[in-house]
């Protein structure tokens, strides 16, 4: 069990304060309360290494340097709870931490949380606030969209369980590309920025200029 304040400012609507209670201000309209003492962080010792020889001191010092500012060991944070007295398990990504990339470290907190919720039959939501795979880790952070997948295809098709996919500003790259989109219900902020590649992307690859509400979750 674990007694700490954690403020997370995901988006301009989106606030989590995690303590003795965990609020969810979603669309100025609805409210989740995840409730009492219950907050349980889970998998917070993680770590990637690549072996000592390759790893680049540049991204360890930047990786330090987050956690210093931010207070967090990681870009997602994971535990269990109850949601008006249901109990279950929810992960929320930070996007001031590193973008909110996913990195090894992130997708095995997540494919925990998930192979956690499974065994305890929990229902399971995830805050997806990320800019996608982190670089700095190369195909390590690609196979995360696998891996996350994986769990998740056992998660909702053999035990049938329920997956709620909350998508803040900005969900871009990786993530939209896997367990982002594979809720059951997936609930988007308002005019939040959720797309596959970015605008800037898009715009060399296509070779012209795109308006910016095309990536926007009000859209029509």
């Amino acid at each position: 069990m674990y007694t700490f304040t954690l403020w997370l400012n995901l988006c301009s609507t989106l606030w989590l304060n995690v303590c003795s209670t965990l609020w969810l201000k979603l669309c100025s309209t609805l409210w989740l309360k995840l409730c009492s003492t219950l907050w349980l962080k889970l998998c917070s010792t993680l770590w990637f290494k690549l072996y000592s020889t390759l790893w680049l001191k540049l991204c360890r010092d930047r990786i330090d340097s987050y956690q210093r500012k931010i207070g967090l060991t990681e870009a997602v944070q994971t535990g269990t709870g109850q949601l008006n007295g249901i109990p279950l398990a929810i992960g929320i990504m930070d996007f001031q931490f590193m973008g909110g990339s996913m990195g090894s470290v992130v997708g095995e907190k997540i494919t925990r949380l998930v192979e956690y919720a499974t065994n305890q039959l929990l229902p399971l939501i995830l805050v997806c606030a990320s800019g996608g795979a982190r670089m700095q880790e190369g195909s390590l952070s690609l196979m995360q969209m696998a891996k996350i997948s994986s769990a998740l295809y056992n998660y909702q098709t053999s035990i049938k369980l329920f997956y709620v996919s909350i998508l803040t500003s900005p969900t871009t790259g990786g993530v939209t590309a896997s367990f982002g989109m594979l809720g059951d219900i997936i609930i988007a902020e308002p005019n939040a920025y959720i797309a596959f590649a970015g605008k800037r992307v898009i715009e060399q690859t296509l070779n012209k200029t795109i308006p910016l509400w095309l990536k926007l979750s009000s859209n029509d």
